[in-house]
């Protein structure tokens, strides 16, 4: 191709390109793709400080979103919908000075609950709390032993208390046998050497008693970890962690045991990291949507919880 060719060519195709950016549809197409093919190479590439910084944006903007739902529904007096059957026992301040003793609490007070909740007719009663070793209850006699039932517990209880770490876990073991409708709490804990930086896993599972107690079945069992943003917060909820496959106690996250007991259904774990359960299809991880704020569920201090009539 000679110069004068080239030059002939360059100009028509300048031309043509001044006569379709005249178009304001051309251009917002044109602006649309170049956007996107940027979009498209930070996503692939993920330059550090770009990509993070875009990353945070996009967490915060979407945290607004609670924010603002949350603050319309004050002005337009709307209440957001919380499950009704879903209720919260919490080891909290109240209990703690109601008891006169911190947690870890006697296992005799969560055999107590057990038996209070299955009598009140709870569906599922899921401990997201660790009962793993033997009991730490202090022997009559030991240092540290002062601590006495006192009369917020129920009588029952404070009349038939056992003062020896092996009775206290037999209590519980006996609160469990049995049970179909409890979950027990399973915890991954990365430990990081100070000196050689090398990493390794804890894995806690509950006490051998307690999960025998349950028939050793691993849908009792579900795995308590989450996982927050680099922020500190917790945006995502996992169903299932891949690579805790092969250990069943692992496996499943807690909430997902739990529902399988409430629904009477086991999921099933298909291609693609989709799990199917119950009549949907959900993926492995997902953005949680928030229902409200602190205090949409309803919440009852442990110690009211033992005595649920009465209070």
């Amino acid at each position: 191709m000679s110069t004068v060719e080239a030059s002939s060519w360059i100009g028509s195709l300048t031309q043509s390109l001044r006569a379709w950016s005249r178009d304001l549809s051309n251009r917002s197409l044109a602006i649309c793709l170049a956007v996107g093919f940027f979009a498209c190479l930070v996503v692939l590439f993920r330059p550090p400080l770009l990509f993070d910084f875009l990353w945070g944006e996009d967490n915060r903007l979407q945290d607004r979103f609670f924010t603002w739902r949350n603050n319309l529904g004050g002005i337009l007096r709307y209440q957001p919908i919380s499950p009704d059957d879903i209720v919260i026992v919490s080891i909290d301040a109240d209990s703690t000075r109601k008891f006169g003793i911190y947690p870890p609490w006697p296992r005799q007070l969560y055999a107590a609950l057990v038996r209070e909740l299955t009598r009140a007719g709870a569906g599922v009663v899921a401990f997201d709390l660790i009962f793993d070793g033997p009991s730490s209850l202090k022997a009559a006699g030991d240092s540290g032993s002062q601590w006495k039932p006192g009369e917020n517990l129920p009588p029952a209880l404070a009349k038939s208390w056992k003062s020896t770490p092996a009775l206290d876990d037999q209590a519980l073991t006996e609160a469990l046998q049995g049970k179909q409708n409890v979950v027990l709490a399973t915890n991954v804990e990365v430990s990081t050497s100070f000196f050689t930086g090398h990493s390794r896993l804890l894995l806690h599972t509950p006490y051998e008693p307690f999960v025998l107690a349950l028939g050793a079945d691993a849908g009792s069992l579900g795995n308590v970890v989450v996982e927050p943003d680099k922020d500190g917060v917790v945006r995502k909820g996992a169903l299932v962690f891949e690579k805790f496959r092969n250990l069943g106690p692992f496996f499943q996250s807690f909430g997902l045991r739990a529902a399988e007991k409430k629904l009477n259904s086991r999921a099933v774990f298909g291609a693609g990291r989709r799990v199917y359960f119950y009549d949907r299809t959900y993926p492995e991880s997902f953005r949680i949507n928030f229902v409200g704020p602190a205090g949409t569920f309803k919440a009852i201090p442990f110690w009211k919880a033992l005595q649920w009539e009465r209070h």
